[in-house]
């Protein structure tokens, strides 16, 4: 943004929500006002839902992520397919909205 000359939070702030989709752009409707006129907040808000983790657990965290991101039915019975969803999500912190999204994506592929 700074290469484009957007500088004034208001603009930062909706330009950064057009490149939002599904359960992260959920997320960025349900902020308060205060977050969407600050891009300051809205930094640190994106940061303790999205990227938040110690030094300590950053690879596993990302590899986690990856896998989460990945998963899909394919052999694997629905039963195991939703166990992997919630085992992963919760180590993953992640939000119900996320996992019936990853669940109902995964079981189109």
């Amino acid at each position: 943004m700074t290469l484009q000359g957007i500088s004034a939070d208001v603009s930062r702030v909706s330009a950064f929500s057009l490149y939002l989709s599904g359960p992260a752009f959920l997320w960025f409707e349900t902020l308060p006002p205060s977050h969407k006129s600050s891009w300051s907040l809205l930094v640190n808000a994106f940061q303790d839902k999205y990227v938040s983790f110690s030094p300590n657990t950053r690879g596993s965290l990302i590899a986690e992520m990856e896998a989460f991101n990945n998963l899909k039915l394919g052999r694997s019975t629905v039963e195991d397919f939703y166990f992997n969803i919630l085992k992963l999500g919760k180590k993953l912190r992640k939000s119900q909205l996320d996992l019936m999204t990853k669940f109902i994506d995964g079981l189109q592929h």
